[in-house]
């Protein structure tokens, strides 16, 4: 993934300072910069690269001198994005006596490089609302038939707080937008049209019957498991994940420009959960965990308005998803790796 500004041109950043960014998965001028202007990380920045007060600004006012001040700007400004608790977090019981497919022994032979974007629907954008487990499982939903028209995002979410057990909260999970569309199926967008800014207070008439034929089954994976997510991956299959979200990527503007999520910094709280639908992978040495995984989010084309995949796309680092996905769903495919995966409990 190319960046315009490397760190490689910081002089004064040492060998062991790059190394400690890219663990992060920070290679970038913009990406230091935007990670610094956030208020609440700065301490934990300095403590991170063990520079501290004036050192540590004379090492940003030397990234800003090596970009355009019209961009510094723009990565000074932070972003405050509200829907950040579209995914909750799982409880430890929330996966008892589920059956997870989990990669045995031997891993797979499998290409370096997958990418699917080309086949998804047009981005989507979820508005104001806390809806990203459903755009994820309709987005899948719609991939896997081929629809010309989408599926309606407004019935997943609505029958998912129908099961979550959470009525009077916002946000659900991917295993409940997942469940409801195996039960109950998923009628069309244009016979329950999304809402951007409010819940609807009732359903319309008719959609449960018009849902009814287009249900879809689907497999749960392990959700740190990275070779079993590739697997399904070069296979052909999207998957859903739904992850912890962070301030260091949630409110930097050079993430939103880029598409590029990194992960936390050492200590750095949670400030919500977000689902992605991944897309596709690339295997790179250079990135945490030894590649990338490519997502389309559910933000708009501002999300990654300038990403090398294209506006409303992104790109998340191995080593994110193997330590901190809470649930990864992709559709049914039992059949197609059986030497490669087997059905096994949660607490396994």
């Amino acid at each position: 993934m190319a960046f315009l500004k490397n760190l490689h041109q910081l002089a004064s950043l040492t060998t062991d300072q790059k190394e400690d960014l890219h663990s992060l998965g920070v290679h970038s001028l913009e990406q230091l910069i935007s990670l610094h202007a956030i208020p609440e990380l700065r301490s934990l920045l300095a403590d991170h690269l063990q520079r501290y007060g004036e050192d540590l600004k004379q090492l940003i006012h030397e990234a800003a001198a090596n970009i355009d001040a019209s961009l510094h700007a723009t990565l000074t400004t932070l972003v405050d994005h509200p829907t950040i608790h579209g995914a909750l977090q799982p409880s430890s019981t929330h996966f008892s006596g589920m059956k997870l497919f989990k990669r045995i022994v031997h891993e797979p032979s499998l290409p370096v490089s997958v990418n699917l974007l080309d086949k998804l629907p047009p981005v989507y954008n979820q508005g104001v609302r806390n809806t990203c487990c459903a755009f994820v499982t309709s987005e899948i939903h719609d991939y896997c038939t081929g629809n010309t028209e989408s599926f309606s995002q407004e019935y997943a979410y609505w029958y998912a707080k129908q099961l979550d057990g959470k009525p009077s909260m916002n946000g659900t999970y991917l295993k409940y937008t997942t469940q409801a569309v195996a039960e109950y199926g998923q009628c069309l967008e244009s016979q329950w049209p999304y809402n951007p800014e409010q819940a609807p207070a009732s359903s319309p008439p008719g959609v449960d019957e018009a849902a009814a034929p287009y249900k879809l089954q689907w497999t749960a994976l392990k959700p740190t498991d990275v070779i079993s997510i590739k697997k399904s991956l070069a296979d052909g299959n999207l998957v859903g994940v739904s992850i912890p979200a962070y301030a260091s990527w949630v409110k930097s503007q050079a993430c939103w420009l880029s598409g590029a999520v990194t992960l936390p910094l050492p200590q750095e709280p949670s400030i919500g959960g977000h689902a992605i639908c991944l897309a596709g992978y690339q295997d790179d040495s250079s990135y945490p965990g030894g590649g990338y995984f490519i997502f389309r989010n559910s933000w708009g084309n501002i999300w990654g308005y300038k990403c090398a995949l294209g506006a409303g796309n992104g790109t998340i680092p191995y080593q994110y998803i193997a330590d901190l996905t809470w649930e990864c769903f992709t559709n049914r495919h039992d059949g197609e790796s059986g030497e490669h995966y087997e059905s096994v409990n949660h607490e396994e």
